[in-house]
């Protein structure tokens, strides 16, 4: 699958620090390297540096990730933390959780789910 690299560099950016809490569901192996490369190019993004092509490059490169960035980076997604109820005509917000240094998302679908750490700084704040 070839991706157009001509998605915002925000949404680039909002995918890798959200497919972070993802990773250990995709990976069937430890996924600390992985972790710690899009964490390292999002900290060099976040300092500055216009790596957002090599960011989405690597977030594609592996084949347990494709399809997960495919969904988030389309115009259609509901898995950026909505989800339809049954018999609903609506959609649920759930409740975003950031790291204050800027480099992992987590969205909490309903309230018995435990907040992760950020794998890099700790604690999470919520945003909304």
């Amino acid at each position: 699958m070839s991706y157009n690299k001509n998605f915002e560099p925000k949404l680039i950016l909002e995918c890798a620090c959200t497919i972070r809490g993802h990773l250990p569901n995709l990976f069937s192996q430890d996924t600390y390297l992985i972790d710690k490369k899009i964490a390292q190019l999002v900290e060099n993004i976040n300092s500055g540096e216009p790596q957002h092509d090599q960011l989405l490059d690597l977030l594609v490169s592996f084949q347990e990730t494709k399809e997960w960035v495919a969904e988030f980076l389309s115009l259609n997604a509901v898995s950026k933390g909505y989800d339809h109820l049954p018999d609903s005509i609506g959609l649920i917000d759930s409740k975003k959780f950031i790291c204050p240094y800027g480099d992992f998302i987590w969205y909490q679908r309903n309230s018995s789910q435990k907040v992760p750490r950020c794998p890099t700084h700790g604690e999470l704040i919520p945003v909304n």
